[in-house]
């Protein structure tokens, strides 16, 4: 069975799971990205600063979508290893990795941000060397530190498999969201209704982009015996 034919066969087995994980992570995090960003355009955008709010906007959005990955990828790494419990293990391990995967994050969305100021390219190539590093420090139980190294190494060995897998997926989740949206317009202008669309799916996206990754890490990682 290949990646996609287990990815898929995976989620439909989960999707109840999968969308309660969704609503008590997922959705709280949509929600506040939504609040943060709308607050900042009405109440902090001033002519010819722009810039400034959508630079935030773009960081919240990739800071908060590494979080969201969190639990995901716990708790489709106990039910490809045929653990139980996996709702339960999958809140453990964002409560108790969620400190230094914050951090993590913090430091890796800043990197990716200031790569990106620089014509886009830097931030491409450190958003795909570093992504292997959250999934590597929960597979393996390590902390962010030790499991480092051998994230680096997935992200330089495999560097464009990983970037055609993120550049895929998220081809098709913003094509699927576009249509959503050019659909629900025909029907209303309402903000919330086009809002709402664009959380749901990607309450439904996100976990499957975050399975399909947990199982090229793990096929990645013995590969190169790491």
């Amino acid at each position: 069975m290949n990646v996609f034919s287990e990815s898929t066969s995976i989620y439909s087995k989960n999707i109840g799971r999968i969308m309660l994980l969704s609503i008590l992570i997922v959705l709280p995090l949509l929600l506040l990205h939504m609040f943060l960003t709308n607050y900042l355009y009405v109440f902090s955008a001033t002519p010819g600063q722009e810039f400034v709010v959508d630079g935030t906007n773009a960081f919240l959005m990739i800071f908060f979508f590494l979080l969201a990955q969190i639990p995901f990828i716990s708790f489709f790494h106990n039910e490809i290893e045929g653990e139980e419990k996996l709702l339960r293990r999958a809140l453990l391990t964002f409560v108790e990795k969620g400190l230094p995967l914050y951090l993590f994050s913090i430091l890796f969305t800043v990197a990716i941000m200031t790569g990106i100021l620089f014509f886009i390219i830097p931030g491409i190539i450190i958003l795909t060397f570093a992504f292997a590093v959250p999934y590597i420090t929960i597979i393996r139980g390590q902390t962010v530190r030790r499991a480092f190294g051998a994230g680096l190494l997935i992200g330089k060995k495999r560097f464009f498999r990983l970037l055609g897998v993120i550049l895929f997926v998220g081809f098709v989740e913003i094509l699927l969201s576009l249509l959503a949206s050019l659909g629900i317009q025909t029907v209303t202008d309402s903000y919330l209704a086009v809002a709402g669309t664009s959380i749901l799916l990607n309450m439904i996206f996100l976990p499957f982009f975050v399975l399909l990754l947990t199982l090229f890490m793990k096929k990645w990682s013995e590969e190169l015996s790491i």
